[in-house]
């Protein structure tokens, strides 16, 4: 059986009148172009040996 929310990804990527590989692949891009700032540890760090 499938998962509930497969079948919803499903139905919304039919009422946009794409595939799914379509759907999924536009999130990829856009996830993709998004750049997430580095967050760099201020002050002293301490290291696992």
């Amino acid at each position: 059986l499938k998962e509930p929310s497969s079948e919803m990804i499903a139905a919304v990527a039919g009422a946009l009148g794409i595939g799914l590989g379509g759907l999924l692949g536009g999130i990829a891009d856009e996830l993709n172009q998004r750049s997430l700032p580095i967050r760099r540890p201020v002050g002293p760090v301490l290291m696992a040996a």
